[in-house]
């Protein structure tokens, strides 16, 4: 299952993302009449991969031992699909991206 609570392959045997979940939102991700979007972390799930530190280490911060140390934030337009590929890049699913009308 990914983080959309989707299995990770769809039934063609392709990988579903969580850009694929959110669909035609996510697809136009520099629409600025689009509703705010908020990422955080599971801490608890937080296995210390570094992956989403990987994509941006500004937009999610790593402690010195490599885990997560994101607040809880909104996502500016412009930094959403580096957001997604941040959240989509966690193997264990820690990332938690919510949008709100």
């Amino acid at each position: 299952m990914n983080i959309a609570g989707l299995p990770d392959t769809a039934l063609d045997g392709r990988l579903v993302t969580l850009s694929d979940a959110l669909g035609p939102m996510c697809r136009n991700v520099e629409a600025k009449e689009c509703c705010v979007m908020r990422v955080s972390v599971d801490r608890e799930k937080c296995s210390g991969h570094a992956r989403c530190g990987a994509v941006s280490e500004e937009l999610f911060p790593l402690d010195e031992v490599g885990y997560s140390a994101l607040h809880e934030r909104d996502v500016p337009p412009s930094q959403r699909a580096l957001v997604i590929e941040g959240v989509d890049a966690c193997p264990e699913h820690a990332l938690i991206l919510e949008e709100d009308d």
